[in-house]
């Protein structure tokens, strides 16, 4: 079953009371950022390499826009260890849950268009 970005971070915070594994923000961000650009999961679990880079990916954004992929990072846990909101987002960058949303928005566009750079959507097939 293929599920949300929304609701599989709904599950984890449910199942993992706030705190997440650094494999499971891993996972977490490359599930997300295949749902922003529409690519849905032929199985329940993202490949391995694929997660792997996603997250060599994060790093050549955070190096051109730091603000973009710090709210990725903290919205996905990636950096605290913890799933955040929008707002929490937004209180730890100085700035509204909704220009958080959109900066958040921009790191993820920016996350994809790298991978498609480094031609990474060949590791699920596309």
């Amino acid at each position: 079953m293929r599920k949300g970005s929304s609701e599989y971070i709904r599950q984890l915070r449910r199942i993992a009371a706030g705190e997440i594994s650094p494999a499971a923000a891993d996972r977490l961000l490359a599930i997300a950022v295949s749902e922003y650009v529409g690519i849905g999961f032929r199985c329940a679990e993202p490949p391995q390499e694929f997660i792997e880079e996603v997250v060599k990916a994060l790093r050549v954004v955070e190096k051109e826009d730091y603000r973009a992929a710090m709210a990725v990072k903290l919205r996905f846990g990636k950096h605290t260890s913890r799933v955040l909101t929008f707002r929490e987002v937004g209180r730890e960058l100085g700035i509204s849950d909704r220009r958080a949303r959109e900066v958040c928005a921009r790191g993820l566009e920016k996350l994809a268009y790298t991978l498609t750079k480094q031609r990474s959507w060949r590791l699920l097939g596309f």
